[in-house]
């Protein structure tokens, strides 16, 4: 046995001691995160469409030694690395948000606060809590699409930094269907992205938080009608839950995702040959 299998072997049979891997399982426990099945199913299956036999022309030839390395690794590494990790942070912040919520919703002695209120009303206090999960939010969701902007634009040798300009920088292959696809829904879901992507006129919530404020994700009301959240960054009112809202960007990057990969595998068939 040479030197490098010896070292393997002790290497392994050390990872695999019941005390290491206890560590390893108390370690994540407290740190590790996943995406839900519905998400992550959606990589696993791009995954498997670039890399199972038969690849399709543009992993075919995969490694370094081929003459489209750059743009397949930057692919890959966009899409199966970074924009993954970055929806699962989406989620991640998502749980957080939810549960605050529902927290202070829920206060154990609302039976005798609401009462108190009579025609008045109390608002304000500190949520900074909420807040924080609120911007990181909106930071995972925009670098969720602008990572994903970059996996798609490497599929016709292109570089793109943002999702702003993912359509200027897929116009050149505008005749390719599929990248015709892309650029209309990156149109049919302007509207719903104006919190985290620059709109046509104006700052997005993410601008104002990255450049200019603080902005919240509500201020804490009470009155007679019950606790809820008001104002901030997505002008909640009594009948529109910061929950509500949130799980409807959620709803939308999903569709995003599908849409997007499914054009991608459009894009890069499968080689019969």
């Amino acid at each position: 046995m040479t030197n490098d299998q010896e070292i393997f072997r002790q290497l392994t049979e050390l990872a695999e001691h019941p005390v290491v891997r206890d560590f390893h399982h108390y370690a994540e426990s407290i740190t590790s995160f996943s995406l839900p099945p519905s998400i992550r199913v959606l990589f696993e299956s791009h995954h498997h469409h670039c890399f199972d036999e038969p690849c399709p022309d543009f992993t075919k030839d995969w490694g370094t030694e081929s003459p489209t390395w750059k743009w397949q690794k930057l692919h890959n590494e966009s899409i199966l690395g970074s924009a993954k990790s970055a929806a699962a942070a989406v989620f991640y912040h998502c749980e957080n948000m939810l549960r605050m919520e529902r927290q202070v919703l829920s206060f154990r002695d609302i039976d005798l606060l609401i009462p108190l209120m009579g025609r008045s009303a109390i608002g304000g206090g500190n949520t900074q809590k909420l807040d924080f999960e609120y911007h990181a939010f909106i930071f995972a969701y925009r670098r969720t699409l602008d990572y994903l902007s970059r996996g798609v634009a490497a599929l016709v040798k292109e570089e793109c930094k943002s999702y702003n300009k993912l359509p200027a920088s897929l116009h050149n292959h505008s005749n390719k269907p599929w990248v015709r696809q892309i650029i209309d829904m990156h149109s049919q879901y302007a509207s719903r992205l104006e919190t985290f992507v620059h709109p046509a006129r104006g700052y997005s919530t993410r601008d104002r938080i990255t450049h200019f404020m603080h902005v919240p994700a509500g201020c804490l009301n009470v009155n007679a009608q019950g606790i809820f959240f008001a104002g901030g960054g997505e002008n909640l009112e009594p009948s529109n839950r910061l929950g509500d809202v949130i799980h409807e960007y959620v709803h939308t990057l999903r569709e995003v995702l599908a849409e997007c990969f499914s054009s991608m595998a459009t894009g890069m068939p499968k080689n019969a040959a």
